[in-house]
């Protein structure tokens, strides 16, 4: 039982978790807040908490964080870590994206970290890019005046992907970096559905926000 252990010790003998250990273990990753002029007791939702670095990151820095996981076995991993972390001011609440149980203007920032590229599958009667907007246009009114959604997410013409990587998302090789129409053809022959996980340039992030 991961209770009677330390966490970290877990993630390491498990090899699913292992090779993603510096991302789980990484509070680093909430160094964004550095650039953000927020005062200490900002509310913060993290959409899609995962296995917790991100929100024991935030908790760090503000008062009060709303850390989101749909999954249930992740949630119980995230009460473990951040009771043996000695983390407080974190909400732990278990919802999907169609079901989140807050007000109108309740958060100083909603962190979207490694989420985006997941929103089109949680509508998929629309096409992706609209299913995105669908949603970030969702958490907007969730901002209070002047707040700040921070998305944390991949390149599409990066390097590696330029030289032909799979991508990071289906392991699929090359849709990233190809026309939508193509990346389509190529998915529905491999995985039977069209291609989902949009993303974008850099440009194409500042088209779409």
């Amino acid at each position: 039982r991961s209770a009677d252990r330390n966490w970290r010790e877990v993630i390491r003998e498990l090899p699913a978790l292992m090779k993603h250990q510096h991302s789980i273990c990484d509070t680093h990753r909430a160094d964004f807040c550095d650039l953000l002029d927020l005062a200490k007791d900002s509310t913060v939702l993290d959409l899609g908490a995962g296995m917790g670095a991100v929100s024991q990151g935030l908790s760090t820095r503000y008062s009060h964080v709303y850390s989101v996981e749909p999954v249930e076995a992740r949630l119980k991993f995230l009460r473990v870590r951040f009771a043996q972390e000695g983390c407080t001011g974190i909400s732990l609440i278990r919802a999907g994206i169609d079901s989140l149980p807050f007000q109108e203007n309740m958060f100083d920032l909603i962190v979207l970290c490694g989420v985006l590229e997941w929103l089109p599958y949680a509508r998929k009667q629309d096409n992706p890019r609209d299913a995105q907007l669908y949603y970030l246009n969702l958490l907007k009114k969730l901002l209070k005046p002047g707040g700040v959604i921070y998305v944390g997410i991949e390149n599409r013409y990066t390097y590696d992907l330029l030289i032909g990587a799979t991508d990071p998302h289906i392991d699929v090789r090359g849709v990233t970096v190809m026309p939508r129409w193509m990346a389509d053809i190529v998915c529905r022959r491999r995985l039977g559905d069209r291609y989902r996980p949009y993303l974008y340039s850099s440009r194409g992030y500042e088209k779409l926000l």
